[in-house]
């Protein structure tokens, strides 16, 4: 997920654009806005989800502005990149 995160943070400075770009993603899943088209290739595109808006606009706003657990992989990874 941290890497999903640095990649949206990235592409959305403001938190605003962050949960708007992260919520459109989730709800409506679709290659064309995707930001990851490597994970895409190697996993496929994510189905789309069940959940309410408002509980996708939370959980966006949740990871935006919260420290997530990193895999002990993850920096190594990510410095690659």
């Amino acid at each position: 997920m941290e890497l999903v995160k640095n990649r949206y943070k990235l592409e959305y400075k403001s938190e605003k654009e962050f949960i708007e770009a992260f919520s459109s993603w989730t709800l409506k899943p679709a290659k064309e806005k995707a930001l990851l088209l490597d994970e895409i290739e190697r996993f496929k595109l994510m189905p789309k989800l069940r959940f309410y808006e408002e509980d996708i606009l939370i959980i966006a706003k949740y990871i935006y502005n919260n420290e997530l657990e990193k895999p002990s992989w993850f920096d190594s990874f990510y410095n690659k990149q």
